[in-house]
């Protein structure tokens, strides 16, 4: 873990559910512990964090993980097809689609399918 070059990007697809200082702030009480213990004392931990609204956002409770992985796919195809030194300046125009609640429960439907097929085989 290299503090100094530590970024931490907050995507929320689901309006008003939780504050990105609640979740950094845990975040960072969880690294800073893992800091300490690997250093073996404590350590100052220092980061950036950055936060981003995924547009549309999500219109439903139970689609969270279906938008985490289509929002997965996007960041993770981006960064390997255009291998930038940073992705500061292309996350949220990787936030932005035409993903919405039909399109995630299509990908739930068939996400749902595929697992009842492998456990099946």
């Amino acid at each position: 873990m290299q503090p100094e070059e530590t970024t931490v990007y907050h995507i929320d697809s689901l309006k008003g559910t939780h504050k990105p200082e609640y979740v950094f702030g845990t975040l960072e009480w969880f690294l800073s512990g893992e800091l300490a213990r690997r250093a073996g004392c404590s350590a100052e931990f220092k980061w950036s964090t950055y936060f981003y609204k995924t547009k549309p956002q999500q219109t439903n409770c139970v689609d969270c993980g279906v938008y985490l992985l289509y929002y997965m796919d996007k960041m993770a195809t981006g960064i390997v097809g255009l291998q930038p030194k940073s992705i500061l300046g292309q996350v949220e125009t990787w936030c932005k689609s035409s993903f919405n609640s039909l399109k995630a429960e299509r990908l739930r439907t068939l996400l749902q399918q595929r697992i009842h097929c492998d456990a099946e085989a």
